[in-house]
């Protein structure tokens, strides 16, 4: 995903939405008169969103995140004034530092394009928020305008994000941390494939991993910095003015970055699919290996020796037959 975002060419798709909530929206687009059913629906990385009717055909989107202060205190109001200004119909407001309030009245379905953008938008609703600080800064040093300071956020549990901006480039540098001790070890991996895998693309963001225990020497130089202590480590995104010198790029690279630990965690859940179907596979293999093991029969035998005393001996029956059960013999 990140390699290709400046290369055009085909690279796995990831739904970046929320299809629930998509599919709701959908079905208001249709009918937009109708009032929709209530639903609370939930995101894995800790949002809640609860879509409700409001009468006379609007909808109501209710967003409750632990990380929205953080981010709306970083750049992240900057998304909520641009829905107000492209799509018409759309009011935010935010009763609480952790809670946004979406209304959508009717006249935001009469254009199907900008409709179907809105969905878009309204489906991605995490990632946009998240995007925000990063959008601000990305955009500010386009420009030149200079005065950015280095930015330190969480967005996730257990997972910060760091904003350094220099004057030839923009770096963000994710905390990476799995709540599991083995899915730390296949992530540690995971990264440094992903940090060979830029050099394939020219053009891509360039991509670098410092283990936990060194971090970053861009990190450790700030004033007052702080181990978050991530047990598998930190993952580097270098953003230049060629990746973002159009609203086009501007706008991929922004969801590309933002969206990494969306596209990680995906192949983390399919390398351990492998993993586990290949071992169910060679228990099946071994399974069979047993099954097919046969004792054989042991017969009793008498032999007479030279000197006229019976020995009792025995032997072993190696027949196919002699393996085989009572019913299949007959």
């Amino acid at each position: 995903l990140l390699s290709g975002v400046m290369s055009g060419e085909q690279s796995l798709l990831l739904e970046q939405h929320h299809s629930l909530v998509h599919n709701v929206l959908e079905k208001k687009k249709k009918k937009p008169d109708a009032d929709i059913a209530p639903s609370q629906l939930h995101d894995f990385d800790g949002m809640y969103i609860a879509m409700a009717p409001g009468g006379s055909g609007v909808v109501n989107i209710t967003v409750d995140y632990p990380y929205l202060p953080a981010l709306f205190q970083n750049g992240a109001r900057v998304v909520l004034q641009q829905w107000e200004a492209d799509f018409p119909g759309v009011q935010t407001s935010t009763p609480s530092d952790s809670k946004l309030e979406i209304s959508v009245a009717v006249s935001a379905w009469v254009d199907p394009k900008v409709a179907e953008d809105l969905i878009q938008e309204l489906a991605s609703i995490r990632l946009r928020l998240q995007s925000g600080p990063l959008q601000k800064y990305a955009e500010a040093f386009l420009k030149g305008s200079g005065g950015l300071t280095d930015l330190k956020f969480q967005a996730r549990a257990n997972e910060t994000v760091w904003l350094l901006p220099k004057d030839d480039r923009l770096m963000v540098i994710f905390s990476v941390h799995m709540l599991d001790e083995n899915e730390a070890t296949i992530a540690r991996t995971a990264c440094r494939e992903f940090m060979d895998a830029y050099r394939l693309v020219p053009g891509s963001l360039a991509c670098s991993f410092h283990e936990a225990t060194q971090p970053p020497g861009v990190l450790t130089a700030l004033p007052g910095f702080q181990d978050p202590g991530p047990n598998t480590g930190f993952v580097t995104f270098t953003i230049l003015k060629d990746h973002i010198n159009t609203p086009v790029k501007l706008k991929k690279t922004v969801t590309g970055v933002m969206s990494f630990r969306t596209f990680f965690q995906y192949h983390m859940k399919s390398t351990k699919y492998y993993l586990h179907s290949r071992m169910r596979a060679r228990v099946d293999v071994l399974q069979q290996s047993l099954n097919r093991a046969i004792r054989p029969k042991i017969e009793e035998t008498a032999k007479r020796t030279v000197g006229g005393k019976v020995f009792q001996g025995s032997k072993a029956d190696t027949s196919v037959a002699a393996g085989r059960p009572a019913w299949q013999k007959a």
